[in-house]
């Protein structure tokens, strides 16, 4: 992941998501549904409002992350390469097996 900022300040965390979604053609309600799985994913539901350019830079790479969640279809194989040796699961959920489970925007 870049340490720059590589998406667009001026646009609302929300907004940003679904201008990557729709670059990669995904009509309005797969479009919305993945955003807000994005969003809670990266836990940066509550910002979704807030101007890109003024959130935290963690929440900018969450932000970037996101932007790569919200275009991949699930089930999609992951390009960690260690994804064979773990399961499949990427770096961000290991830590975090219990919010997965309880997360209400995942279901």
């Amino acid at each position: 992941m870049p340490q720059g900022f590589v998406l667009y300040g001026q646009f609302s965390v929300r907004q940003n998501l679904n201008f990557v979604a729709g670059i990669y053609g995904l009509g309005f309600r797969e479009r919305r549904r993945r955003v807000r799985e994005a969003l809670g994913f990266v836990e940066l539901w509550g910002h979704r409002r807030k101007a890109a350019a003024n959130v935290s830079g963690g929440m900018q790479r969450r932000l970037q992350l996101a932007a790569t969640i919200v275009r991949r279809a699930r089930g999609e194989p992951r390009s960690d390469p260690q994804a064979p040796l773990l399961g499949g699961v990427p770096n961000f959920e290991r830590g975090r097996p219990h919010a997965l489970r309880h997360d209400p925007v995942r279901r």
